[in-house]
């Protein structure tokens, strides 16, 4: 305790210093904070992104190239018996044509983890339009309201479409919804989406699933930021903002 007139009381200018000093090292413990919070979010990203790299691969190891690989030996067993037995070179060509179409099946879902197809062939908007038009065929009704988008980075592209159908996803599986509203919006540093439903909301003791988790993630993975919130008048909010001018060229998946 400090006592006046025992030269152990702080002088005005003495607080002030001593305030200042407090401020700065709550400032600097918060930063350190920060920067532990960004390297262990950037540590998941990256595990995450070579989990995802070692699935490809296995998949191509262990089911695409086997697959081929019995293609061509059946072709190559086509052709020896063509002369000699015709009904058995047959019988084999028809296997091989079965097995070229399963191993086509397999590239294509390769292909559509690694970039939906459908943002080429129709854009980012329609693309979300086809999504919504599953989910409408399950009695949920779903609006797609966007302003005229042009061209946008790739990664954000993948990561609002991928955000998109998560959410819907969920929207179905959980909230017992009958509506569900997707906007986007854009402006001159971000892409902004949000994804709204009439349902039950979430409650407060409710552990985020692994869809949620996802879309944090795609948001995180572009420095972009994402909320979820359950507005008084019911359902729950999805908002996520995407920036365009901190993605990288290629964002897979």
């Amino acid at each position: 305790m400090f006592c006046p007139g025992d030269g152990t009381a702080l002088s005005d200018r003495d607080q002030r210093l001593l305030g200042d000093l407090v401020r700065q090292a709550a400032a600097a413990a918060r930063a350190s904070e920060l920067s532990t919070e960004l390297q262990q979010g950037r540590s998941r990203l990256v595990a995450a992104r070579e989990e995802e790299r070692r699935r490809i691969r296995r998949d191509l190891h262990d089911s695409l190239g086997p697959s081929l690989g019995a293609v061509a030996l059946r072709i190559q067993t086509a052709r020896n018996l063509a002369s000699s037995s015709p009904a058995e070179a047959d019988r084999m060509l028809d296997q091989a044509t079965t097995e070229v179409t399963a191993a086509l099946a397999d590239v294509r879902r390769l292909v559509h983890d690694l970039r939906p197809p459908a943002l080429d062939e129709l854009g980012l908007v329609r693309a979300i339009e086809q999504q919504a038009e599953r989910f409408r065929l399950g009695g949920l009704a779903v609006s797609v309201d966007a302003d005229a988008l042009g061209a946008l980075p790739a990664g954000v592209e993948v990561a609002a479409y991928r955000i998109a159908s998560e959410a819907l996803r969920n929207v179905a599986r959980h909230a017992a919804a009958s509506r569900c509203d997707i906007a986007l919006r854009l402006d001159e540093s971000a892409l902004e989406l949000s994804v709204r439903d009439d349902g039950i909301g979430i409650g407060a003791d409710v552990t985020a699933g692994v869809g949620m988790l996802s879309v944090r993630e795609r948001a995180a993975e572009l420095g972009g930021v994402c909320s979820v919130t359950c507005p008084p008048d019911g359902g729950t909010v999805v908002r996520v903002r995407l920036p365009l001018d901190a993605v990288p060229e290629v964002v897979h998946g």
